[in-house]
């Protein structure tokens, strides 16, 4: 039975081949992604005031925003048709630092993307 027959929400993004490996390994537990217009469409369903956050998001309490609900990541690596792909379990979105070794900028804020429980794609 494919994953996409129960109906889940997928999120889809694209990695490099460095990101794609760490998670699908089970290393890197968090994604990051800019703090930019782009990434609120997908990853924001409420903000109380949308100004504060995108300029000062170290600001942001938690009552003042609320993620998209996501129940997997599609990850890609790459762009073409048949990439490698991995899903993997989304434990929930928030906005804070990431860590360096994980491909985040020293003292920058990102959304971050908890990860979970990884599936063999044979089974998606």
């Amino acid at each position: 039975m494919k994953i996409e027959n129960l109906n889940p929400k997928l999120l889809h993004l694209n990695l490099k081949k460095k990101w794609f490996d760490m998670i699908a390994t089970g290393e890197k537990k968090e994604e990051y992604r800019d703090i930019k217009d782009y990434y609120y469409s997908r990853m924001v369903d409420y903000i109380s005031n949308h100004s504060h956050l995108y300029n000062q998001p170290h600001l942001l309490k938690a009552s003042d925003f609320r993620s998209k609900q996501y129940d997997w990541i599609v990850f890609k690596n790459g762009y073409q048709k048949d990439a490698p792909t991995i899903y993997v379990e989304l434990l929930g979105i928030e906005i804070k630092k990431g860590k360096k070794e994980w491909g985040a900028e020293e003292g920058k804020y990102y959304f971050t993307l908890k990860l979970g429980k990884i599936i063999d794609p044979k089974i998606k």
